[in-house]
């Protein structure tokens, strides 16, 4: 579901969109509708929320792709 989302920006409703797929698995898999017991489910499986999946994931892009010996990286990363 994350694929190629740490080389693209992404905006606050697409953030959101994507939350609300997570939180709707929850909702569906636990037959719950209530908010409280979907964050504790998502807590206490260690599902970290979309906007902490993506931050990591960019960092990790990012620090990757700073280190990278192609020679077009490289020379983007030095602009």
């Amino acid at each position: 579901m994350l694929y190629g989302t740490e080389a693209y920006p992404m905006k606050k409703y697409h953030i959101a969109s994507l939350q609300f797929v997570v939180n709707t698995c929850f909702a569906t898999n636990f037959n719950t509708r209530s908010k409280d017991v979907i964050n504790d489910c998502q807590f206490y499986f260690n599902c970290d929320s979309v906007f902490d999946c993506l931050t990591k994931r960019t960092n990790k892009f990012l620090c990757k792709y700073a280190q990278a010996e192609n020679l077009l990286c490289v020379t983007i990363c030095s602009l």
